[in-house]
């Protein structure tokens, strides 16, 4: 029974940590935007989506402000990570992945370099990876910058969009609230999402088979 004080005053102590990280990124205000999709772009743990759509819904910054921001932050992001990749990537993807697969990933962001730079900056996932093995394969820089700026214009409208309908709907204007929001359709989704790889891809992959 002791121990039910004691993870309530832990919990209790979380809380209030959470909270005081909470109202120091409030007090950045739009640098919060700028630092955090910089950030998410070249490897630290801050998800750009969650930041913009956070930011995108509160009523008192115009949502092309944000959006802006966003892209600028992304942007800058991606080239941190493509030089990182272009400088010092081969050494250290050498070590993760084995030269087989090094290969052929460069090469096929050589093939499709704007299917790949474009399309990596839409999934969360593979969004460094991409950026890193593009500057390691000496990919063209310049046009890694178009396809990226447009990678990240994409990327920023839609979750500026996304969360701007959010906010309205469900009406909250605080940024405690929208964080609130925000991580019970982020759990929600990857509810879905394990749902769907564990129940219905195995059936697609199944009748994809059986068709052949």
């Amino acid at each position: 029974m002791e121990s039910v004080p004691l993870i309530g005053g832990v919990w209790s102590a979380i809380g209030d940590l959470l909270a005081q990280l909470v109202e120091r990124i409030q007090e950045l205000g739009l640098w919060a935007v700028f630092l955090l999709t910089m950030g998410d772009s070249f490897g630290l743990p801050s998800s750009g989506e969650f930041v913009m759509l956070v930011w995108s819904g509160l009523d008192e910054y115009p949502l092309l402000l944000v959006i802006l921001i966003g892209w600028v932050g992304a942007a800058v992001g991606d080239n941190c990570a493509y030089w990182g990749g272009r400088l010092i990537g081969n050494p250290v993807i050498r070590r993760v992945i084995s030269e087989e697969r090094r290969v052929s990933a460069q090469d096929y962001i050589h093939r499709h370099g704007a299917k790949a730079i474009v399309g990596g900056r839409m999934l969360a996932a593979v969004r460094t990876k991409v950026q890193v093995l593009a500057g390691a394969a000496h990919y063209p820089y310049l046009r890694f910058v178009v396809y990226d700026a447009i990678g990240c214009l994409t990327w920023a409208i839609t979750f500026g969009i996304i969360g701007r309908v959010v906010g309205d709907a469900v009406g909250v204007t605080s940024i405690v609230d929208r964080i609130g929001v925000v991580a019970v359709i982020g759990v929600a989704l990857v509810v879905a999402l394990a749902i769907a790889q564990r129940l219905v891809l195995p059936r697609l992959a199944a009748r994809r088979v059986n068709s052949d």
